[in-house]
């Protein structure tokens, strides 16, 4: 990829942004004819139309249809200030390079897959760029590859497939073989000298396919063969495919023109002949040459082991496969590739027993690349390379336990990318396979199903399934690994999350002790297994109520991990959220709110603004905001994540919930009640729906929709919905937990409203006792002392309230402030009133 076009680009304003140029492929030198097609192209283009239509370049395989859209790029890149090239036959492809062409446009998309919709809002929109061009190769899944069309953009679109339905979902344009002056001139553009009849019957033995045209110029160009001589060889090499009785649709000639370039390379350099047998199992997309460099400890035929240990002889090979145009290399981006039908003739060419042999290999080079590390960012694009190979070569079939890591590995990335509808995908099939062949307890088969139940976790939509599998899954490891096994032990901390979605906090708090405790024992206090435990183990406390030791914990886990994880370890960063959202919960809302603009920042940059996580720090760097005070800036970022975490995750996502639950307290704290009411009755029953009328987070919800309630007006109804929320968390947390105190002070908030001080102030009194554990300061601690003076003073017990509010006022403007909005609350006489935002589970 390169930031500078191969042209001089034309008169720009000193305000626009820099051209991009990204991922297309080398100039085809010898590229000839074509005129009528490539006017017809640059035509539909240019037409007046706002709307994107995609031009559809469909046809058989070898007619050029890339070849094509290149010349087009190459001739009209004027036209355009961004031109981005698309590997399309994968999703996963498009994604990839749709997230580099972010990080081109400076959008801090970042490296995860979510981040795609920044980069086609960007393009839709045409902010910064306008005239944009982007070209889809090989796209052959219309209904796949239209969902990263930008919808009404500004720029143009190119698609090349040999998908006809382009046809009816597109202006399609169709490419055909070389006209036979095409041909003629594409051989002769190589040997000018060819004598005229002998080239036009070369050009008709090769049916004017340009793939084969091109092959046999290179051929003749290359080794001065006369063309009768090679027409002699060409046309017994079609015979005898012809008496092999091929499938209808198999390429005669291109397999009868490869033959003449393979049958020198058999004789002459087996090395290299193996080398493109390999590749044959690849994708048809580039490949990169670190594949092949400084491989060791795999087993391949002496031939090929011999160019892989040594770089001058493997130079050698790739040189002369470069020389007889056998597989396109491209110097610049380090990468060879090799087209379908090519693949198609060499592994049609090799007996059983030699693809399994090349297979395997390709399967032992792609294995040998595995960062072995899916949870590090900067590991991301390299596997995202190698997912394209893993698909195409049927990765899942080998039976070689470092594939079938590489594999796991690659599901364990799309997790940690956040596409788990392709993590399960692959997964899924993994793990049929794998449990046919190896049997329901073999370690790697257990692996992959981890991968899947955490997965469905993670995704949210079938728990019931993620949680029967992890339940399941304890057992097995049990079973086969015995209790104190990493793995076991990691399989139970999975197992308190499912604990925790279900309401279960206190029986989660003992499995995440449980298995801390044996975890430091047996690994020590560095091992990433005990890391991983201490991490959940600090959850559970947090929901436990005893945040403050929680907060020691994760600070202790998010140091360690640095140390031994990587500062940009997805686990890392998820514990130093931890450790924010800890002093958040304690009241240190400075400290929290300058962790959390700095560490939006960071993950915006790392993973993109749309990565799951990412919202999940801006989720909490909103409620921060408001709890320090900022209620705008609050209400602006939840308004701008709502919309976000809707469209990328769709409305019924945990992401949407919980974004949503933050938000309806913001437009309560702007004053927009009737919205604010609205939503949280929204969230209130997809949280019911989804986990239950008595988990103490539906409970939360029904607080904070009373609270909305009581201030329009509504007291009795506030009053009931209050009374359901003290007697259900005092069942779940009990009765002295921070949350279910919140609670009690809100009920009573309820009965002041409704003119019953003395309830109210019975209340209240019992909640100042029991939050003595909360620090003095802790605003909750604030607001129960600031509401007992008013119920003081409503039972006329002046004294006792003056000094009550007097004491409240001054620990108020120190805590928080005197400009904060509770500060001002409390000075103009109003209630305190106590909302909830969801932890993470």
């Amino acid at each position: 990829m390169s930031a500078g076009l191969p042209v001089a680009p034309g008169p720009r304003s000193p305000h626009d942004p820099p051209r991009i140029w990204g991922n297309v492929p080398q100039r085809n030198r010898n590229f000839t004819g074509r005129e009528v097609l490539l006017e017809s192209l640059r035509e539909r283009l240019r037409s007046g139309v706002t709307a994107v239509l995609p031009e559809a370049l469909h046809g058989m395989g070898g007619v050029g249809k890339s070849q094509i859209a290149i010349e087009h790029v190459y001739r009209h890149s004027r036209d355009y200030r961004l031109i981005w090239w698309i590997p399309s036959e994968q999703e996963n492809q498009i994604v990839q390079s749709l997230i580099e062409l972010g990080e081109q446009m400076g959008l801090q998309a970042g490296s995860e897959m979510s981040a795609v919709p920044a980069v086609l809002d960007a393009l839709r929109r045409g902010e910064p760029y306008s005239d944009w061009l982007l070209v889809f190769d090989n796209a052959e899944n219309p209904k796949v590859v239209r969902k990263y069309f930008p919808s009404d953009g500004p720029g143009r679109i190119v698609v090349t497939s040999r998908n006809f339905q382009w046809s009816t979902d597109a202006s399609s344009l169709e490419v055909d073989v070389f006209a036979r002056e095409e041909s003629v001139a594409l051989l002769r553009r190589r040997s000018s000298q060819l004598p005229d009849e002998a080239v036009d019957h070369l050009a008709a033995a090769l049916g004017d396919l340009p793939l084969a045209v091109e092959q046999a110029a290179v051929w003749l160009a290359e080794t001065g063969m006369p063309v009768q001589q090679y027409l002699e060889v060409y046309e017994r090499n079609f015979t005898e495919l012809m008496q092999s009785e091929p499938p209808g649709d198999y390429p005669l000639s291109v397999a009868a023109a490869w033959n003449v370039s393979l049958g020198r390379l058999r004789e002459t350099r087996p090395d290299a002949l193996q080398l493109l047998q390999v590749c044959a199992f690849f994708a048809p997309e580039p490949i990169e040459w670190d594949l092949f460099s400084a491989v060791r400890g795999i087993s391949v035929t002496p031939e090929l082991q011999s160019a892989l240990d040594d770089p001058v002889k493997l130079g050698r090979a790739v040189r002369e496969i470069g020389r007889y145009a056998l597989a396109r290399i491209d110097h610049r981006q380090n990468t060879v590739q090799m087209h379908r039908l090519v693949q198609r003739v060499l592994i049609e060419q090799m007996n059983m027993q030699e693809q399994a042999t090349m297979r395997h290999a390709a399967h032992q080079l792609l294995s040998h690349s595995d960062p072995r590390n899916p949870q590090r960012v900067t590991y991301w694009p390299r596997y995202s390379s190698l997912l394209t190979h893993v698909r195409a070569s049927n990765a899942v079939e080998c039976e070689e336990p470092w594939t079938r890591r590489l594999v796991l590995n690659e599901v364990w990335f799309l997790r940690a990318r956040g596409d788990h509808a392709a993590s399960l995908s692959l997964g899924e099939r993994a793990a049929e396979i794998w449990r046919a062949r190896l049997g329901e307890e073999h370690e790697e088969v257990l692996g992959i199903d981890q991968q899947i139940a955490q997965a469905l976790r993670e995704q949210g939509i079938d728990l019931a399934r993620s949680y029967n599998l992890q339940s399941v899954l304890v057992e097995r490891f049990r079973r086969v690994l015995g209790e104190a096994h990493e793995d076991t032990l990691q399989a139970q901390s999975f197992m308190a999350a499912h604990h925790r979605n279900r309401g279960n906090f206190g029986e989660a708090r003992e499995m995440d002790k449980r298995v801390y405790d044996t975890s430091l024992m047996e690994f020590g206090a560095d091992d990433p297994a005990t890391l991983l435990a201490a991490h959940n183990y600090a959850v559970s406390l947090r929901l436990a109520g005893n945040s403050e030791k929680a907060l020691e914990l994760d600070y202790d886990t998010w140091q360690r991990r640095v140390e031994t994880l990587g500062e940009d370890h997805l686990y890392t960063l998820t514990t130093r959220d931890a450790y924010l959202l800890d002093l958040q919960e304690v009241g240190r809302y400075e400290e929290a709110l300058e962790g959390y603009e700095l560490l939006a920042e960071e993950v915006g940059e790392k993973l993109g603004e749309a990565h799951p996580f990412t919202a999940l720090v801006n989720r909490s760097r909103c409620v921060t905001r408001r709890k320090k005070g900022d209620h705008e800036g609050a209400y602006q970022l939840s308004r701008r994540y709502i919309e976000l975490t809707g469209d990328i995750f769709g409305i019924g996502s945990r992401h949407h919930l919980l974004m949503a639950v933050s938000h309806a307290n913001d437009l309560r704290q702007i004053g927009k009640l009737q919205e604010s009411r609205t939503l949280s009755e929204q969230a209130l029953e997809q949280h019911r729906a989804s986990y239950g009328r008595q988990h103490p987070h539906s409970h939360a919800l029904a607080m904070n929709l009373a609270v909305t309630l009581r201030l329009l007006q509504r007291p009795e109804a506030a009053l009931e919905l209050d009374r359901e929320t003290v007697e259900g968390l005092t069942r779940s947390l009990g009765e002295a937990h921070p949350r279910t105190l919140l609670a009690r002070m809100n009920l009573a908030s309820d009965h002041f409203a409704l003119g019953r001080p003395d309830e109210a102030h019975a209340i209240d009194k019992a909640v100042a006792e029991e939050s003595a554990r909360l620090r003095e300061d802790h605003p909750a601690n604030l607001a129960v002392q600031l509401n007992m003076s008013y119920d003081l003073k409503a039972l006329r017990r002046t004294e006792e309230s003056e000094h009550l509010y007097s004491e409240a006022l001054k620990r108020y403007r120190s805590a928080l402030g005197s400009s904060h909005p509770a500060t001002l609350d409390a000075e103009k006489g109003l209630r305190a009133n106590a909302d909830i935002d969801l932890i993470s589970l």
